[in-house]
């Protein structure tokens, strides 16, 4: 039970950090991002800003640093610190969210188009959370594709939306 997601920080196009979250959702993992964002470039290292930016979350071992497969029904975050003048963010449905809307699965989404899952209409609350993050650029899917090679497989694959295709087509993903 809980609303699951999970926060994985990269830099050149390789996971160096991640965090289970059991109870994160709608607003929670913006406001979370902008805390996130603000320990790294303070300094902090990846794993120091997770802990202190998501204080219920459980930091991951480097083997469950793939979002694939992952215990997830809220989404990831993922963050891109490659270059320190231009860190970069995204959202991600990875199975389905439980919100109001269900966007596509690994596609990269703003803020908004997060927020827009759980609020359609975005009240003052959703647009003070969204403007904590306007100064970042979305995350481009080459990067992601790039940076998690099981990511790749599904978006290149025949039919990249259709779950039952992906077991069909890349068992070893779901052992």
């Amino acid at each position: 039970m809980g609303q699951r997601h999970q926060v994985y920080i990269i830099k050149n196009n390789k996971c160096i950090a991640a965090l289970h979250h059991q109870w994160l959702y709608g607003r929670g993992p913006l406001t979370n991002l902008a805390s996130l964002i603000d320990c790294l470039l303070d300094g902090d290292s990846p794993n120091r800003a997770l802990k202190n930016s998501y204080k219920d979350g459980e930091v991951l071992d480097s083997e469950e640093f793939d979002p694939v497969g992952a215990d997830n029904n809220d989404g990831i975050t993922v963050v891109d610190m490659s270059n320190p003048e231009d860190f970069k963010y995204c959202f991600m449905n990875i199975d389905h969210l439980e919100g109001e809307i269900e966007p596509l699965k690994f596609v990269p989404l703003s803020a908004k188009d997060y927020l827009q899952c759980y609020y359609p209409e975005l009240g003052p609350e959703e647009l003070r959370a969204i403007e904590g993050l306007k100064d970042y650029n979305l995350i481009a899917t080459d990067t992601i594709k790039a940076t998690w090679v099981s990511i790749q497989k599904i978006l290149d694959g025949p039919d990249p939306q259709s779950w039952s295709r992906r077991k069909l087509f890349y068992p070893e993903l779901f052992v």
